[in-house]
């Protein structure tokens, strides 16, 4: 009967462990996608913005006017370029820390187990 309280603290500390191991990976594969979506919006935009300055070099030989106006694309363009890079530092960071977070709770239920502490009583 004594080792039933010690039995429970180890059986919510393992469902806490599976729980945290769940979330580390779920937030791993999570911290992947927004940095394989990033890179890809990065180099979308980034192809987006040389083909654009590529026009607007043809566009400057035309006339001032569509140089003007490429030129104001480019401007567009090179500022939704930083503002995707810009969310897409705020979401790694983000989900780095909850990355983090997990972590410290995985080892905070390790750390509570009472089997893995030496003289911990088993129930043997």
């Amino acid at each position: 009967a004594e080792l039933d309280p010690l039995k429970k603290r180890a059986e919510d500390a393992e469902v806490s462990l599976m729980t945290a191991s769940h979330n580390e990976r779920r937030l791993r594969a999570q911290l992947r996608e927004a940095e394989d979506r990033g890179a890809r919006a990065l180099a979308d935009l980034a192809t987006e913005l040389q083909q654009a300055e590529s026009m607007a070099v043809e566009r400057m030989m035309a006339s001032e006017q569509n140089a003007a106006k490429a030129d104001e694309n480019n401007a567009r363009l090179a500022r939704e370029l930083w503002e995707s890079r810009q969310k897409f530092d705020r979401e790694i960071k983000q989900l780095a820390d909850e990355l983090d977070k997990a972590r410290r709770r995985a080892a905070e239920a390790i750390r509570e187990r009472p089997m893995r502490r030496p003289g911990a009583v088993t129930g043997d």
